[in-house]
């Protein structure tokens, strides 16, 4: 059953977000908004977030991106879904080095076709950009992804 509107088709959607970045919630990454084929993400940079050098880690901005641009995919789908990165290549401009600094990932999907989303992202500081990525994924509808699981699971009794 399809939602009669966006808003309505989003409710249920940022359950499955909020799971989605549980896995990184520990990052404390902050979902700003989410519509259209756009994402934002939030970040507040803590002592965890920076490596020996004391500046942000990259593969902290890399994590935050990659959300960033499935959830841009996954704004395009009006039904309940999981993503999957299929490729992300990311270029590092220049790294922010302070706790309590705010980081925002913003992105969007540039084409999508039949079965993947590709999609770009930039990391800024400020006015200041700071990163940017590009990348392709895979969205799956919650219950066809769980059915195709459940089928793999007992393949081989048959």
């Amino acid at each position: 059953m399809m939602s009669e509107t966006f808003s309505d088709f989003l409710e249920p959607q940022r359950k499955v977000i909020a799971e989605a970045l549980g896995n990184n919630m520990h990052l404390g990454m902050q979902l700003l908004s989410m519509k259209d084929g756009r994402a934002e993400i939030g970040l507040l940079l803590k002592p965890e977030h920076l490596n020996e050098l004391q500046v942000v880690d990259s593969g902290v901005m890399m994590i935050v991106l990659d959300s960033c641009m499935g959830l841009a995919a996954r704004s395009m789908v009006e039904a309940v879904t999981s993503g999957a990165t299929v490729e992300m290549k990311t270029s590092v401009f220049q790294h922010v080095c302070q706790e309590g600094q705010f980081l925002t990932a913003k992105a969007r999907v540039i084409y999508r076709d039949e079965m993947l989303y590709y999609c770009e992202a930039e990391m800024w500081h400020g006015e200041d950009i700071i990163a940017k990525t590009i990348g392709t994924f895979k969205v799956f509808l919650r219950e066809e992804l769980l059915n195709r699981l459940k089928a793999k699971e007992y393949a081989y009794l048959k």
